[in-house]
């Protein structure tokens, strides 16, 4: 499949699209009903995109007002600002919640009737990076979890994967809580520099 450059005007899953602006960054998003497929955050200065999969989508859903209270979108938002990477974010599940527990208690329910990975290959990624967040090997739906995570390797194996430190496993709001955003988005304008070569 022809790698095309990462512009998304329509759904990829018959949802409803989603563009909003919000600090000079162009943010468009899917969902249907409780689940959001993707979040694409597009600044005018970046030129490369990233992929970022993340654990679960928070708060942004079919309300467009939540853009501005989502905290992970905003971390990564301020992570990336003049790096020139813009991210591009998947979840491991789509159920939208912010609420853990929510989403065991929906876990019958916590992908949509399709997954939106394997359409999202022909779209150009400079590298990937995997934030969903710690799992607790105790959890009841630790095998679930890995298991998708193998499966989200696999689809995206051609992608470049960064591995800096335990900080890219874990989620974007503990980069805040452990001041390293700093440091992470050094890490990603290195990246690029050396994945354009």
């Amino acid at each position: 499949m022809k790698v095309i450059e990462m512009i998304i005007d329509k759904p990829l899953l018959n949802g409803k699209l989603f563009i909003k602006s919000i600090d000079n960054w162009s943010v468009s998003w899917e969902t249907n009903e409780n689940y959001r497929h993707w979040c694409f955050q597009k600044y005018s200065g970046n030129d490369e995109t990233a992929l970022f999969i993340l654990f679960n989508p928070g708060s942004l859903n079919n309300n467009p007002d939540k853009l501005s209270s989502d905290p992970t979108l905003r971390i990564l938002r301020e992570v990336c600002y003049e790096s020139g990477i813009n991210p591009f974010v998947i979840n491991l599940f789509d159920y939208c919640t912010s609420d853990y527990n929510e989403l065991t208690n929906h876990w019958n329910e916590r992908d949509y009737k399709s997954l939106v990975y394997e359409k999202l290959l022909q779209y150009k990624f400079i590298f990937s990076l995997f934030a969903y967040g710690s799992i607790d090997n105790d959890d009841p739906k630790f095998e679930d979890i890995v298991s998708r995570i193998k499966l989200v390797e696999s689809i995206f194996k051609d992608i470049p994967r960064l591995d800096f430190d335990d900080s890219f496993t874990t989620h974007p709001l503990r980069w805040q809580i452990d001041k390293k955003k700093i440091k992470i988005r050094n890490t990603l304008i290195h990246a690029k520099s050396v994945l354009i070569k």
